[in-house]
């Protein structure tokens, strides 16, 4: 396998296919490349699909620049442009995936005589590595000729994140199927330039995300001349003028409250407004202080089942305010949530509640016993919270139960995890804190004129499991404004949802182009 610390060499192209296929639960999931409508629904691979005509963007390295680049090389036995190229393509994946390895094709040669060489990368393995120990490993594999078989018995079956192609005209080599990512890199010894395109398929990407990846190889490249002694790992992925870039952006006098939690600013909006319409959910209509009221009586309950400060809870619920309820109450007492969505599998429920180390789950006592039986083997000390119980428990309830809980709790604290699609293979894990998620919440509500109390009805119209769901939330209730549910049986229909917008006054609406393009929302005048 061709790795950063591994030079020994497969013998057939069926060897290769098991190798990189056994790896698939740790690839690098590079999601994030893609346009919007395509993410969660391929993964970046040379599956074969024709995605229409390619795009290409260049980088040119000549003049005294091509002469540093090629006296490094020339001062250090075992380094070769096409080494140093996968190094930084591997690299620039890694930077943009969330995962431990990544998989690129090396080919060289035209038409049927195209020749590839799998470069598997374990970046747990090469982030401790030199920059020159680096590059040289994988120039060592790419010295073996007998490590490289034909390019069509490998091409197109999904098995790359992208291909490098070493090439003398800066073109795709004749015969090649279609390919969604691929670096073709040109030595030009003689014109004293080094050409460096990536050829992408603009169906999938958008053109300054490919212009980013590009960025990042060509100051990979640099930073290895540089710096060989670095480790991989300290490699800076941005140039100067990329700096200077992020320091203009960041340059605002944008303020917000870095010490507060999620919690507190539902509570600052609870004193605010008591009696404003904080949630409509079908018939039910809870104002700001009903609705606190509830999160407290839940807050207690966990707190008195020994719910403990970090803890992370299963949250297992059907679509409705009670889904609101769970967390806020979570978070009033210390603890975070991993949500599920009810038609997920249970092999992916199981892997989320060992992978957080969670042993509790907030649920209605419908799928109590299917969550007992599911998570027998995982949880044998699982513990179910029943919402609806604990909601019911409000006559002769002690006061102390219904205040908000003062725990002292800060705002670095988890407030929730999300998981990736699992496309690549396992899901990760993406933990939120209050403090990141209170500065995207208030730079988003600056932005969208939502701070004007009791003039907006926000649609809660994402799932519970997707990143939406909490901004829709959120932005709703830190400022004083109503977030109405939209059922699951009404979310996705084309004419029932234009209808209950119209109906319900709702004036924010967030979601993706390519599930709103498919909505006529013409007679819902109030949407901003």
């Amino acid at each position: 396998m061709a790795t950063m610390n591994n030079t020994s060499i497969l013998p057939s192209a069926n060897d290769w296919r098991q190798s990189i296929d056994a790896m698939k639960d740790d690839r690098c999931d590079l999601d994030i490349l893609l346009k919007g409508p395509w993410r969660h629904r391929i993964v970046v691979r040379d599956d074969g699909h024709d995605f229409g005509p390619a795009h290409d963007i260049s980088a040119v390295v000549e003049g005294a620049a091509y002469a540093e680049l090629t006296a490094f090389i020339a001062r250090h036995s075992g380094v070769s442009l096409p080494a140093m190229a996968l190094v930084c393509l591997h690299r620039a994946l890694e930077a943009y995936g969330n995962g431990a390895q990544t998989v690129v094709g090396w080919v060289k040669g035209d038409g049927v005589s195209a020749r590839l060489q799998p470069s598997i990368v374990d970046h747990r393995v090469q982030s401790t590595l030199s920059c020159l120990g680096g590059v040289r490993d994988v120039g060592r594999a790419l010295a073996h000729d007998d490590a490289f078989i034909a390019a069509s018995a490998l091409l197109g079956q999904s098995l790359f994140d992208a291909v490098l192609i070493e090439t003398t005209d800066e073109r795709p080599p004749i015969g090649m199927p279609p390919l969604p990512l691929a670096l073709l890199v040109r030595d030009d010894p003689v014109g004293q330039r080094l050409q460096c395109r990536l050829h992408y398929a603009p169906e999938l990407f958008e053109a300054e995300v490919m212009k980013g990846v590009l960025d990042i190889v060509i100051e990979a490249l640099w930073q290895i001349a540089a710096r060989p002694d670095c480790t991989i790992a300290d490699l800076e992925l941005i140039s100067d003028e990329q700096k200077r870039q992020l320091e203009r952006w960041n340059a605002t006098d944008g303020e917000f409250p870095e010490a507060l939690r999620l919690d507190d600013l539902f509570e600052a909006a609870v004193h605010r407004s008591p009696d404003r319409c904080a949630v409509v959910c079908g018939d039910a209509r809870l104002s700001y202080d009903t609705l606190n009221r509830r999160c407290n009586r839940l807050a207690h309950r966990l707190l008195q089942v020994g719910v403990q400060q970090g803890e992370i809870v299963g949250l297992y619920l059907d679509k409705s305010y009670r889904i609101v309820v769970s967390t806020i109450g979570l978070w009033k007492a210390g603890a975070a949530y991993v949500p599920f969505d009810p038609s997920y599998p249970a092999d992916r429920i199981q892997f989320m509640m060992r992978d957080t180390g969670s042993h509790r789950i907030i649920t209605h006592r419908h799928y109590a016993d299917r969550l007992r039986e599911m998570l027998a083997d995982v949880c044998p000390d699982l513990q179910i919270v029943d919402i609806d119980e604990v909601l019911a428990e409000a006559s002769g309830e002690a006061e102390d139960q219904q205040v908000d809980p003062d725990l002292g709790l800060g705002s670095h604290q988890i407030a929730y995890v999300t998981y990736t699609s699992g496309t690549t293979g396992v899901p990760k894990g993406v933990p939120k804190t209050h403090h990141s998620v209170v500065n995207s919440i208030t730079d988003l509500s600056e932005r969208y004129g939502m701070r004007e109390a009791g003039t907006e009805n926000v649609a809660l119209f994402a799932a519970l499991v997707f990143e939406p769901f909490m901004r829709q939330t959120l932005i709703a209730l830190i400022n004083s404004q109503t977030l109405v549910v939209v059922p699951d049986e009404v979310r996705l229909d084309p004419m029932r949802l234009p209808c209950f917008v119209a109906e319900h006054g709702i004036s924010y609406l967030n979601g993706t182009l390519s599930v709103l393009q498919h909505f006529d929302l013409r007679e819902c005048p109030l949407l901003k």
